[in-house]
């Protein structure tokens, strides 16, 4: 009996061990690159090229201006009509559903942008989006 109860205690640390192990949330790396954006955007007025890939009507390649989180300016540069006035994700909001999203990953982290992959819960279906920013500038 004693060795049963064990093995059962075992087998679930064991478990707990595994789930903790593969969670993908921000990693805290990860986490200061998003603090770190984040802290460029504030009180700013900022430009940029933002491409847009989702499960969502306004993908595609688009040039922002942002004023305090806000798009001020917005212009669609992909081919057709885009399927809104402004893209779905905004630099902003993608730092923001970053920070407390299931999966994370950063790419090719630059002064002037990066690619950055978020799925917000695991267990959901096409909340996924992925987003590349270049050409980012403080405006003066």
């Amino acid at each position: 009996m004693r060795t049963t109860a064990r093995l059962g205690v075992f087998v679930a640390a064991t478990a707990l061990l595994m789930v903790a192990c593969t969670d993908d949330a921000p990693t805290p790396p990860e986490r200061a690159i998003i603090a770190g954006w984040q802290a460029r955007l504030e009180g700013q007025t900022v430009s940029y090229h933002i491409n847009v890939g989702c499960f969502c009507p306004a993908n595609g390649e688009w040039r922002v201006v942002e004023r305090d989180g806000e798009v001020v300016e917005a212009e669609f540069l992909g081919e057709g009509e885009p399927g809104g006035d402004t893209p779905s994700i905004t630099l902003s909001e993608a730092l923001r559903s970053a920070t407390g999203a299931d999966e994370v990953d950063f790419s090719d982290v630059t002064d002037t942008g990066f690619g950055l992959s978020v799925d917000q819960e695991k267990d959901a279906v096409d909340d996924e989006f992925s987003i590349t920013v270049t050409e980012f500038v403080v405006e003066a």
